[in-house]
């Protein structure tokens, strides 16, 4: 939901990364230059919004698995990139892109946060970012979680949570879900072995 800590997360870990992170909206990533993929290492994609939008994972997908990227940018001649980019995208809406039933690439979480009262979101930027706590995260995570992780890591097939395989299924068009319905009942044209 709206405020419940979105854009904080996504600052978190910019400052982690350091500053090779880069904030853009859904229409950057359609559009006609890719300025944005310069010198970025962590792309954060705010607001996404794309249900309607059939061709969206589709070009995303190219920016997720080629080695090199095709950046296009204003008053300069194409370049390709190696591509190194990461990406981590927030919105306010249940499924908010259109996933292949089977998509490996995302990690797809629905969080059931709650918007928590202002003095909270104080207190907690304090901590994190004037007093350093975010430091202290990023040492736990050293700690705790880095040394769990296999070196091939970023190359393992991303786990499919429920919210992830109910998006592949609401992905659906409306001619695919005609037709599962049809095949289900089996009768008519759609009778086994007919």
């Amino acid at each position: 939901d709206q405020g419940t800590g979105k854009s904080t997360l996504g600052r978190i870990v910019s400052e982690l990364g350091g500053s090779s992170s880069t904030v853009i909206t859904p229409q950057e990533i359609k559009g006609t230059f890719q300025n944005w993929m310069l010198n970025s290492r962590l792309v954060i994609v705010e607001e996404v919004k794309q249900q309607k939008a059939h061709d969206f994972y589709n070009n995303m997908k190219v920016y997720f698995t080629n080695d090199k990227n095709r950046a296009n940018l204003k008053n300069l001649p194409a370049i390709n990139i190696t591509n190194h980019l990461h990406w981590m995208m927030f919105s306010t809406y249940r499924n908010p892109i259109n996933l292949d039933a089977d998509d490996r690439r995302i990690f797809y979480v629905h969080s059931n946060a709650v918007k928590r009262d202002k003095e909270y979101y104080s207190k907690l930027y304090k901590y994190l970012f004037d007093d350093g706590g975010i430091w202290a995260f990023r040492k736990h995570l050293e700690l705790n979680y880095l040394p769990k992780l296999n070196d091939d890591f970023a190359y393992q097939i991303s786990y499919q949570t429920q919210d992830h395989i109910n998006a592949g299924v609401d992905s659906r068009s409306r001619l695919e879900e005609i037709i599962e319905a049809e095949l289900d009942e089996a009768t008519g044209l759609f009778t086994p072995n007919l």
